[in-house]
């Protein structure tokens, strides 16, 4: 005879969203009885257009998360015990080309019990629209630099593209964090370069924001704008494979 157990799950995320951008969804799970869920499984499927994906959950009362897989959609073992609960957060980065609706459909199981909750699966959609101003990153060769002494790193070049959806952009800013596992304060916008944008933030803090200077770099329809950037970071190893995270454009009023 299969166990009965009742463990509804809901599950949240952000409504809109602009491509290129870095959301979170929730997906919360409890078991109100009347058995114990030791197998219990939360399956959820991932879009092909959210990657860069991270995850995590807190058991709370009891419960006990186990191992997680994402490789083919989200799979994460439960031991959920009568009375206790878990919230799972799914991270990911939206693909900087995608335009249109980004849904997420999560639900809870158990192989030996039968789930009596009127609501064990939830989903959540994100309609993604392109701003005004949409940005791709091109990532350019790596090199290190040996002077001058305070310079010393491994330069990474991007070539970041900036396109008008659908009227001129005259004012515009960039913005994007360094990678959370290089040497805080090291990474940085390339101190050798004499850039045509304003820098208002050179990375030292943990993000980059650059900001058009005057109204002679404008992104026109069709036409677009490519922003050359370089970034030094402490090491080859520590810039990784060099992607840039929370990357985004907006139009701005003029300074």
């Amino acid at each position: 005879m299969t166990l009965p157990v009742n463990m509804p799950l809901e599950m949240s995320g952000p409504q809109a969203a602009k491509p290129g951008e870095r959301v979170s969804y929730s997906i919360s799970v409890a078991n109100l009885g009347p058995n114990d869920a030791p197998d219990a499984v939360v399956e959820c499927a991932i879009p092909a257009e959210l990657t860069d994906l991270e995850l995590t959950c807190q058991g709370e009362k009891g419960a006990i998360c186990g191992h997680p897989s994402v490789r083919d959609g989200l799979h994460l073992p439960i031991d959920l015990r009568k009375g206790s609960e878990a919230v799972i957060n799914l991270t990911g980065t939206i693909d900087p080309e995608f335009e249109g609706p980004l849904t997420c459909t999560s639900l809870i199981r158990s192989p030996s019990h039968a789930n009596t909750a009127e609501q064990h699966s939830g989903s959540a959609t994100t309609d993604v629209e392109l701003p005004p101003v949409s940005i791709i990153p091109r990532i350019g060769p790596g090199w290190h630099q040996t002077w001058p002494e305070e310079a010393k790193g491994w330069i990474i070049s991007y070539d970041l593209q900036l396109a008008a959806r659908e009227e001129r952009v005259v004012w515009w800013e960039i913005s994007f964090d360094v990678p959370p596992f290089t040497t805080p304060g090291r990474t940085r916008l390339n101190p050798q370069e004499s850039p045509w944008y304003t820098v208002i933030k050179d990375g030292t803090d943990g993000s980059v924001v650059i900001r058009t200077a005057d109204d002679s770099y404008t992104v026109e329809p069709g036409a677009g704008l490519t922003v050359h950037v370089q970034l030094l970071y402490p090491s080859q190893f520590e810039a990784g494979d060099g992607a840039l995270r929370n990357l985004r454009a907006v139009e701005t009023t003029q300074p």
